[in-house]
């Protein structure tokens, strides 16, 4: 994936969060924006997750809040556009609202965030 690339996943309202874009903005030198859509939806619904795009076009998405449920996620899917598979993964501890960046094309490094009313700091 490109640096124009932005992915749009998770939020509110908690019954329709659990799908995921990628919107690529200004491809072949003009200010066109293409919205890509062919990635399965999450089997969960949550706000708060982080994420990122690999190399290969996988999207990664991990942590959230389930507000129905009023529970943390500790778990990572791995999206595979064009792919029905959904590949899970857990995180050491369950976090909401942290931070992510995609390192080497193939990892996510997640930091910080909320496991209920305390602040993680690593």
């Amino acid at each position: 994936m490109h640096a124009e690339t932005v992915l749009v996943t998770t939020g509110f309202p908690f019954g329709l969060s659990n799908a995921s874009q990628i919107v690529a903005f200004g491809r072949n030198g003009n200010d066109d924006w293409n919205c890509m859509n062919n990635y399965p939806t999450l089997p969960v619904s949550v706000g708060g997750a982080v994420g990122g795009i690999f190399n290969d076009g996988t999207i990664i998405i991990c942590g959230g809040y389930k507000g129905y449920t009023q529970m943390f996620e500790a778990t990572c899917y791995l999206l595979s556009s064009g792919s029905n598979d959904i590949d899970e993964v857990l995180m050491l501890s369950q976090r909401y609202m942290a931070a992510s960046v995609v390192f080497d094309g193939t990892q996510l490094f997640v930091t910080g965030g909320y496991f209920k009313a305390d602040r993680l700091f690593n």
